[in-house]
C-alpha cells in the first residue's frame, strides 16, 4: 500500500506534518495538498495524483463540508462503476449519500463539516486504514511504517502494544496478518469491516471507531434461494463486464484449472469481442501440469488463446498512457506496505502509473465456499498442560516454566481474537468464528496485495450479496466438504451449463449432466445475459496515480539492499535487530520466529516470500520504542 496520508487537526499540528514531509523531499512538495477548514483546524493530503487534478483535498462551499477520496467502488444500486476523486465527484452530484459510503471497492474516504470528521473505506477493508489520534489531531493512512515515522517525529511515543505480541511473534498461516484492530504499536489501530472513524471538533478532538455488528451488514433481503441466487449472478457479471468498457485498460486474467477462474472464464465467453482486452495465463510449471492440461483442453473447444500476455501487453503500451515506474529500492517499498500489517515477503520493483493493466482473480472465493467455517481456535492453538507423569519426574521445574510460557501465549492470541471478534459481535466460541475473523482481517489484508502496484484490481467475488448468499440459510451447501458442489457451481451452471460440464483438474470437482439438469430444475430460472447493460462509468483510470509518494520512499532510504542476494540481505538485517533483544524477555517471545526465520533464510531452495515471513515478525519491531 503506501499510497496515502490524511490528517486533520490544529494548524500547529499539521504544519508540522507538513514541514515533515517538505524536509523529506523538497522536490516533491506537489504531492502535498493543504487546506483551512474553519476555525484552527486545517487537513493535509500526501499522496501522488494526476497533475490534471489541483488538488487531493476537496472543499465544498455549504457549512464548510469537504472529503477526500482515493480508490474506486461500485455501486449495484445505481448501476456505477467510480473511479478516482473526479469520478466520485460526479457521481456524488447526481445521487444521495448516507454518512457512510458502505460499497464494494478499494477507496479511502475521509468527509467532513465543521462538527464531524469521518473516515472509513471500502465495505471489506481492502483498502486499509491505520490511523492514531490526539486531543488536536487524527492522522489516517495505509502504511503503519508512515505512522510509526511521523508520530516520532511529533514527538510522539511508539510504545510496543504487549497485547498483541504474542499473535505477531506466532508464525501460524493465520498470524501472517494482524489479527484484531490493535497494531504493534499502542495507539495505531486498524480499521477492519464494519467500523469507521469519528472526530468531533469541539475545544479539544474526541476521535472513536465506531463499531458495527458485523452480520447486522450481511443481513440477506431475500426468501428464495433461487431469487438470492441469481440477483447475485447478475451483480457478478455485470460489475466484471462492466470493466471492460472502462477506456484505456487491460485485463490479466490467471486461469487454472479450478472452480474459482472457470466461472469467472464462463463471464469473459459471454461477451467475446470483450475477450480482446483479456490476457488469459496459466501455470507451466511441471507441478501445475494438470491445470495446463485442462486450460489448453478448454483453449481448443473454446477458442481463445493464452500464454501471450507479453505480446498483447506489447500492443496495449502504445498507448501514451500506460507506464511502467521502476522502483529499485524493492526492500523499503515493502516495509511501507507490509510492515506491522502482513509478514509475507514479496518484493516488487514497480508498478503501473495508472491502473490501465488489471488484475482479475478469484481471490476471496474461499470466503464463498466457507472454507474456514468449521474451523475452530482449538484446531489452530491448543492449550498445554502438564502430564501427571511429569509433575513427578526431575525435570518438573523447567517442563512446568514452559508450559506456563505456553499457556501465556496461548491466553494471549485467545484474547485479542476474541477482543477482535466481539468488537464486530462475534463470540470467538461460536459457531464458524474463524470465518468471520478471516473476512476481517486476513482475507482483506492477505488478498489486497496488489495495492502497492495498483489500487484497483478485479475480485468479483467480493461482493455483498455473493457473501450474504453464502452464509445464509437458504445456501443449501452450507458446511459442505471439501470437493462437493457449491453456490460456485450453481452460478456457474446458470453461466454457462457447457462449461460447467468440462472437466476440472481435481475430479471431485466434475459435474456430470445428471446434475447439471437437476440444479436447472431445482432454480427453474433462467437469467437473459443480453438484457444486462454495463454499469455506468464515473471518472477514469488516468485520474489515479498508483504507488507511494517520494516523500514516502525517503522515509526509507537505508534500507536497500541494492544488488544483494534478498535472503542474504533480510537474514543480515534480521541479526541487527535480533540482537537488539536476544536475552531479553522480549527475545524469549520471539525466539521461535527467530529460529524459523534462520532455518527458512539459509535454505536456497525456500520460497522467498515465505522465508521472510518469521523474519519481518520481527523487523517490524524496529517501529517501536524497544
Amino acid at each position: 500500500m503506501s499510497n496515502y496520508l490524511f490528517a486533520m487537526g490544529k494548524e500547529e499540528k499539521v504544519r508540522a506534518i507538513e514541514q515533515y514531509f517538505r524536509q523529506l523531499h523538497p522536490n516533491h512538495s506537489d504531492e502535498i495538498s493543504l487546506s483551512h477548514q474553519f476555525n484552527d483546524v486545517w487537513t493535509i493530503v500526501v499522496e501522488q495524483r494526476a497533475a490534471h487534478i489541483e488538488s487531493s483535498i476537496i472543499d465544498m462551499s455549504d457549512n464548510h463540508r469537504g472529503y477526500f477520496f482515493k480508490g474506486w467502488f461500485q455501486d449495484h444500486e445505481s448501476e456505477s462503476i467510480v473511479i478516482g476523486s473526479l469520478g466520485y465527484t460526479d457521481w456524488y452530484q447526481k445521487n444521495s449519500q448516507a454518512s457512510t459510503l458502505d460499497r464494494e471497492g478499494t477507496y479511502v474516504h475521509a468527509q467532513w463539516t465543521d462538527e464531524k470528521l469521518v473516515i472509513e473505506n471500502d465495505l471489506f477493508s481492502y483498502f486499509p486504514v491505520v490511523y492514531f489520534s490526539t486531543s488536536e489531531l487524527v492522522v489516517a493512512s495505509d502504511s503503519v511504517y508512515v505512522l510509526s515515522q511521523l508520530r516520532k517525529a511529533l514527538g510522539l511515543p511508539c510504545k510496543l502494544n504487549r497485547k498483541v505480541m504474542h499473535s505477531r511473534a506466532w508464525t501460524h498461516g493465520l498470524a501472517c496478518a494482524v489479527m484484531s484492530n490493535h497494531t504493534l504499536i499502542q495507539g495505531i489501530q486498524l480499521l477492519s469491516p464494519g467500523k469507521h472513524v469519528e472526530t468531533t471538533f469541539n475545544r479539544k478532538f474526541s476521535t472513536e471507531m465506531i463499531h458495527q455488528p458485523i452480520k447486522k451488514m450481511f443481513e440477506g433481503k431475500h426468501s428464495d434461494y433461487a431469487e438470492a441466487l441469481i440477483q447475485a449472478t447478475k451483480q457478478l457479471y455485470a460489475s466484471t463486464m462492466s470493466f471492460f468498457h472502462v477506456e484505456g485498460i487491460h485485463i490479466n486474467f490467471g486461469l487454472s484449472g479450478g472452480l474459482d477462474s472457470r466461472l469467472l472464464l464462463a463471464i469473459l465467453l459471454k461477451k467475446r469481442e470483450l475477450l480482446a482486452k483479456v490476457s488469459i495465463t496459466t501455470n507451466t510449471h511441471s507441478s501445475r501440469s494438470g491445470d495446463f492440461e485442462v486450460v489448453s483442453a478448454l483453449a481448443e473447444k473454446y477458442g481463445f488463446a493464452f500464454n501471450s500476455k507479453s505480446e498483447e501487453l506489447r500492443e496495449h503500451r502504445k498507448n501514451p498512457s500506460v507506464e511502467s515506474i521502476s522502483e529499485p529500492n524493492s526492500f523499503g517499498f515493502w516495509m511501507l506496505s507490509n510492515l506491522g500489517l502482513f509478514d509475507m515477503m514479496y518484493l516488487h520493483n514497480s508498478y503501473w502509473k495508472h491502473p490501465n493493466i488489471l488484475e482479475l482473480g478469484g481471490h476471496g472465493a474461499e470466503t464463498v465456499k466457507g472454507t474456514f467455517a468449521p474451523m475452530r481456535f482449538e484446531n489452530y492453538l491448543h492449550r498445554k498442560t502438564l502430564s501427571r507423569k511429569a509433575r513427578f519426574s526431575r525435570s518438573y521445574f523447567r517442563d512446568r516454566k514452559q508450559v506456563m510460557k505456553s499457556q501465556k501465549r496461548y491466553d494471549s492470541i485467545y484474547d485479542e481474537m476474541k477482543q477482535g471478534l466481539a468488537s464486530s459481535g462475534i463470540d470467538l466460541d461460536e459457531e464458524a468464528s474463524i470465518q468471520w475473523h478471516h473476512l476481517c482481517y486476513k482475507s482483506p489484508i492477505q488478498n489486497g496485495r496488489y495495492l502497492d502496484r495498483s489500487i484497483i484490481a478485479l475480485r468479483p467475488y467480493i461482493q455483498r450479496s455473493l457473501f450474504e448468499l453464502s452464509i445464509s440459510g437458504l445456501n443449501p451447501f452450507r458446511g459442505v466438504k471439501k470437493g462437493e458442489p457449491t453456490l460456485l457451481h450453481d452460478m456457474l451452471i446458470l453461466l454457462d451449463p457447457e462449461l460447467a460440464l468440462q472437466p476440472f483438474e481435481n475430479s471431485k470437482n466434475d459435474l456430470d449432466q445428471t446434475y447439471i439438469e437437476s440444479r436447472l430444475e431445482s432454480i427453474n430460472s433462467a437469467i437473459s445475459f443480453d438484457d444486462i447493460q454495463p454499469y455506468t462509468i464515473f471518472g477514469a483510470v488516468t485520474d489515479i496515480v498508483n504507488g507511494p509518494p517520494a516523500t514516502f520512499m525517503a522515509m526509507v532510504e537505508e534500507y536497500d539492499i541494492g544488488e544483494k542476494n534478498p535472503k542474504v540481505a533480510v537474514l543480515d538485517m534480521l541479526e541487527q535487530h535480533w540482537s537488539k533483544i536476544s536475552n531479553t524477555k522480549l527475545g524469549e517471545v520471539y525466539q521461535s520466529p527467530y529460529d524459523t526465520a534462520k532455518e527458512r533464510l539459509l535454505d536456497p531452495d525456500f520460497y522467498p516470500p515465505s522465508a521472510g515471513t518469521p523474519a519481518a515478525k520481527i523487523i517490524s519491531l524496529l517501529m517501536t520504542d524497544v
